[in-house]
């Protein structure tokens, strides 16, 4: 267990319905030369044993009591791969504007506090 430190804990304060002060990265991978498409189950897989010495994504983020200075981060366990390593498609023609309109939707939607706070999508459909 350590303190949240003040340059993470300013995330928590600043989250509201009209504002995910969360950060992104995007990663396009060419996938043209596999011989079949990457599926979410073969990521989830890879990863596994990826994230298990990786402390960072084992860890949740727990309040203390009464709000008395920042949170805390915990030792959570093997996170949920199903829950953290999701797919989706993109609206066609699965061009740019369509992929930064899934972005922008994504990056909307506000990270559940229980587990570990990180997730990544695997995209489908681009062109």
């Amino acid at each position: 267990m350590r303190s949240i430190a003040g340059s993470d804990a300013h995330y928590f304060y600043e989250e509201r319905p009209e504002l995910r002060p969360q950060t992104l990265k995007l990663l396009l991978l060419d996938t043209s030369s596999l011989d079949a498409e990457l599926e979410v189950g073969a990521l989830r897989d890879w990863l596994a044993p990826r994230v298990a010495p990786l402390a960072a994504l084992r860890q949740r983020a727990v309040p203390r009591p009464r709000g008395l200075g920042h949170g805390v981060w915990i030792e959570g366990g093997m996170p949920n791969l199903e829950h953290h390593v999701r797919s989706v498609r993109v609206q066609p023609p699965g061009d740019q504007l369509a992929l930064c309109r899934l972005v922008a939707e994504l990056a909307g939607i506000a990270l559940d506090r229980a587990p570990p706070l990180w997730e990544m999508w695997g995209v489908d459909g681009l062109s």
